[in-house]
């Protein structure tokens, strides 16, 4: 699968068909065939967004950012033209980081676990970390991650001896650096089973790029503007105040409202 591309050509899901007017290419001769669509649902999309554009040198579309769907010869060889498949396979990582606190009980905890562990999206489309105490109780915390092992593949807890923030942080998102989103959660507080469903049709249905979606005890933001805006502040709250006002600002931000 190529990683990244400015156009669509070679591209299994770009659709041509003849072309009405006559369009020559830089050497002078004819394109029998010229890029009229996208299996794959983008180039309309790109297009209204002035995203895409069509040039006489060229019989595809160029584009001017990253499309995810593109799949070369090289893709199709492998799996066939299966778009669906495709579209599997761009559905985001959610790195989830549950926040445990000394005042929060282990029913608190619980019932976050709970809350992950009934998502609607794929298991090995999600990550979990569990960041505690050692005055938790290794044994409850162990059991608890036993638990979730059996229905989510990749999941630990950290017990922290020293409660430094950034230490803190730097624990638990290294355990999460694959991940496309990073999920902030206090234990108490639930995720909602749709959510990560909404962040991936939001990201490649619509293909938005809200950078920050955010609810009731939980705030899930891009790994790239994680990676850009930590070191500035040194502390996750505070970096996930300053993104909400940047995204905000921007546009990029979605509140998620209960249904």
């Amino acid at each position: 699968m190529k990683e990244a591309t400015t156009s669509c050509k070679g591209c299994t899901f770009a659709e041509y068909s003849e072309h009405p007017n006559t369009v020559f290419g830089a050497s002078g001769l004819l394109f029998p065939q010229v890029q009229t669509g996208c299996r794959a649902d983008r180039i309309d999309l790109f297009k209204v967004r002035h995203e895409a554009a069509m040039t006489v040198e060229q019989p595809y579309y160029n584009l001017s950012k990253f499309c995810n769907m593109y799949r070369g010869s090289d893709w199709v060889d492998l799996n066939g033209d299966d778009k669906d498949k495709a579209r599997k396979e761009i559905m985001p990582l959610f790195g989830i980081a549950i926040y445990d606190h000394p005042s929060s009980t282990l029913e608190d905890l619980q019932r976050t676990i709970d809350s992950v562990l009934a998502m609607d999206y794929p298991v090995g489309k999600m990550k979990l970390v569990i960041s505690t105490f050692d005055k938790r109780g290794v044994n409850e915390v162990s059991n608890m991650v036993n638990v979730i092992q059996e229905t989510m593949y990749t999941s630990c807890a950290i017990f922290h001896v020293i409660d430094t923030i950034r230490i803190r942080d730097r624990d638990v998102f290294n355990k999460l650096v694959e991940a496309a989103y990073f999920v902030n959660i206090k234990a108490g507080s639930v995720l909602p089973p749709d959510i990560f469903d909404i962040i991936d049709k939001s990201q490649n249905d619509e293909v938005l790029s809200n950078v920050m979606y955010e609810g009731d005890g939980f705030s899930i933001i891009h790994k790239a503007v994680v990676n850009n805006l930590y070191l500035e502040h040194r502390d996750y709250k505070k970096m996930v105040d300053s993104v909400r006002v940047m995204s905000q600002e921007q546009k990029l931000y979605q509140k998620y409202e209960t249904k």
